[in-house]
């Protein structure tokens, strides 16, 4: 994702992201384990001092399940600021309260919502996710949920 404002501009320019996803856990469950959320890749250019570029926002988790309503489990902050003139290459990293997605029992329901802004005030911003091998480990759980869920069926 790039976002570009010319020198010269006043204001500044937003690109904002609004998001729910939701994740359907299978008979396994998951145990609890440290938060997995995404880092970003950014570099840029801020124009001239008193600018800015920003990768700011939150992704909420939560939990629910036909029988336990979990609620808010954890929150992931992202507050980074670059405001030296001149290219700059960083990664925006979140900042997890809790730090620990706790034991979800099985066929429970995770949603992550979040809200992330990148902002420029005159200046530009290339943002990328980084890959993590703790997003794998998400995919890899889902993927052994999915695997205890199938019925063996055993024929005479």
């Amino acid at each position: 994702m790039t976002l570009n404002q010319a020198a010269g501009n006043s204001g500044y320019a937003d690109l904002i992201f609004q998001f729910a996803v939701e994740f359907q856990l299978g008979a396994g469950g998951l145990l609890s384990q440290p938060t997995l959320f995404p880092n970003f890749a950014v570099s840029g250019t801020v124009q001239n001092s008193g600018n800015f570029a920003s990768v700011t926002g939150y992704i909420n988790y939560y939990g629910t399940d036909y029988y336990v309503v979990y609620g808010l489990l954890d929150t992931v902050n992202y507050n980074d600021v670059y405001n030296t003139p001149g290219p700059f290459n960083a990664i925006a990293t979140g900042i997890p309260v809790n730090g620990t997605t706790p034991n979800l029992s099985p066929n429970t329901t995770l949603n992550l919502v979040g809200h992330l802004d990148f902002r420029v005030d005159p200046a530009s911003i290339n943002v990328e996710t980084v890959p993590e091998p703790g997003s794998g480990l998400l995919l890899g759980f889902a993927g052994v949920s999915g695997l205890l869920c199938r019925k063996v069926v055993r024929r005479s």
